[in-house]
């Protein structure tokens, strides 16, 4: 995927770079914060210069869903999973930032946001019914 040349010191997934985007985060446009989640929160065997550390991937994550912008929301969204604690365990910090985040997207003011983790069954349930191995009511 090319990007434009001002936006590469922010893709070399440093901690030097998600600091460096953080404070670039407020001045870039939409399009710009959307390649950047495109490219930084891919799934690192198909994307080199995709946030690894699961750490990092939930700042840039936050920086995303507190945007005013409902796609941008909707693109850090579409990597929010439901937080996952084994039954009796404590509520590590990652935990709680977890849940804060599925929260967060959960009572967002966008139906594009709220479902955004919904997407990858409707896919399925689209080929399933295109493929004729589920029928269609109607």
């Amino acid at each position: 995927m090319a990007t434009r040349e001002n936006l590469e010191p922010l893709l070399d997934g440093t901690p030097l770079a998600v600091e460096r985007l953080k404070e670039a985060w407020p001045v870039l446009s939409p399009s710009d914060k959307a390649l950047l989640l495109t490219v930084l929160l891919a799934d690192s065997s198909k994307e080199k210069r995709a946030m690894r550390w699961s750490h990092h991937r939930g700042q840039l994550m936050d920086l995303a869903l507190g945007e005013t912008n409902p796609y941008v929301r909707y693109l850090a969204a579409k990597h929010v999973s439901a937080p996952f604690k084994i039954e009796g365990s404590d509520e590590t910090s990652d935990y709680i930032a977890d849940k804060l985040r599925f929260d967060k997207v959960k009572s967002d003011s966008s139906m594009l946001v709220r479902f955004a983790g919904h997407e990858d069954g409707w896919k399925i349930w689209l080929f399933r019914v295109c493929s004729g191995l589920t029928p269609v009511s109607g």
